[in-house]
């Protein structure tokens, strides 16, 4: 028996998945909203957790409408492999996985997460024989409990053998490009995730697997801004700063709930592009006042349209709905000042379990104050996702996340206003 199966003997030997349990209802809610998605023929897949869904991968590559991203923040590989036919089912035509630093951070071992890789090998190539699958390696990353440099090694070599063994089925070695990550801030502004600079140098790797260049320029490393801010926020604004803006664009700035919607999906339009960051439930104002500032910084282009949706965590709280609504007049002044000919549509915020006559005080007050400025437009989708009660409709929201439901009236809604 060969080394390599005599290895892979011992994964169904192995502990089960610890999973982490925090952040399940985002996660649930993200591999909810693919359910609603069909995707494009010929389709070019990028699959795994939250390193793959920072990314804006079909902007990188030129809106590419067949690039879709079903990266998920803090998926583990068993849960990679439960969703997997939510993207399968459409018989993409190439498939880029990355997944494992989550299982080795919550203590899972490498055995199981080659296990569950090689499931998930097994499926795409029954399902889907003719798929390009291309494995890539985990990306080194801060300790974090059985997470090491070694242990990902550990992994990634039997990540690679498993590729050897399988046919359509390519290993690519990111790993030692992506060592600065641990001690290079133009690289990770956490040890783990990356900026635009690293997201350069992964699609300058996999541009030939994936058949098309990437938009980033040659001196990212230096052009790359992170509007002041720190962590995943000042990461995803690095890529907004670089990714470029086409006088037909639709741009939507918001929360959560504007990240985790593929939008050029929904709407079937690679012009419209996400412009949203978080990976929990809300967001601020001054969070999208900073991504505002990050995408127009150093462009001459501007886009036709801007979407907005915003003050998740402003109204939530316990500020002063005044101070609040200041806030975001604000912050509409600077939208149009670096855009002046874009129509702003607004949506109001969405229906919660517990706060909602501070929503609705506030999204009355939106609605007035757009009768007082001719580039404002607003959408309520409050309405249209509430009960007749104002709690939330739970064919459209669990736990205050929007489901693919949710995400299909938001869309259909959109498209109204074009």
């Amino acid at each position: 028996m060969h080394h390599f199966q005599k290895q892979f003997l011992l994964l169904f030997c192995c502990c089960c998945f610890d999973f982490a349990q925090a952040d399940i209802p985002f996660r649930n809610h993200r591999f909810d909203s693919w359910t609603g998605l069909e995707m494009p023929k010929d389709a070019i897949v990028f699959v795994g957790n939250s390193i793959t869904d920072m990314h804006n991968w079909g902007e990188a590559f030129g809106g590419d409408a067949r690039i879709v991203n079903r990266g998920n923040s803090g998926a583990l590989s068993g849960e990679v492999l439960q969703n997997a036919m939510s993207w399968l089912q459409y018989h993409p035509a190439k498939v880029f996985l990355m997944i494992g630093t989550n299982d080795l951070g919550s203590d899972t071992s490498e055995y199981a997460i080659v296990k569950n890789i090689s499931a998930l090998v097994k499926l795409v190539r029954k399902e889907s024989p003719q798929t390009q699958l291309y494995l890539q390696s985990i990306l080194p990353a801060r300790d974090q409990k059985l997470r090491t440099l070694q242990t990902i090694q550990a992994t990634n070599k039997m990540i690679r053998e498993l590729a050897e063994h399988t046919p359509n089925t390519t290993y690519i070695d990111l790993y030692p490009t992506f060592l600065p990550i641990l001690d290079n801030k133009v690289y990770s502004l956490d040890q783990l995730h990356l900026t635009a600079y690293g997201y350069k140098l992964w699609c300058d790797i996999i541009s030939p697997y994936v058949g098309l260049n990437s938009v980033y320029p040659d001196d990212a490393e230096m052009l790359q801004q992170d509007a002041g801010l720190w962590g995943s926020h000042g990461m995803r604004a690095t890529y907004f700063s670089l990714l470029p803006i086409q006088d037909d664009d639709i741009l939507f700035f918001g929360d959560e709930m504007v990240k985790n919607g593929e939008w050029a999906e929904q709407l079937h339009d690679t012009h419209v592009k996400n412009r949203g960051t978080g990976w929990g439930y809300g967001g601020s104002i001054a969070l999208t006042s900073a991504m505002v500032d990050a995408t127009f910084s150093g462009k001459m282009e501007r886009p036709k349209t801007i979407l907005l949706y915003t003050a998740t965590d402003d109204v939530n709280g316990d500020n002063d709905l005044v101070e609040v609504e200041l806030k975001y007049e604000n912050l509409l002044k600077q939208i149009h000042k670096v855009a002046p000919d874009a129509q702003v549509v607004a949506l109001t915020l969405m229906p919660t379990l517990d706060n909602n006559p501070r929503i609705v005080e506030f999204n009355t007050w939106l609605q007035k104050f757009a009768k007082t400025d001719s580039n404002l437009k607003v959408l309520d989708i409050y309405t249209m996702l509430a009960l007749e009660d104002g709690t939330p409709n739970p064919e459209y929201i669990k736990e205050n996340y929007l489901y693919a439901k949710g995400y299909r009236v938001v869309a259909d809604a959109i498209a109204t206003m074009f």
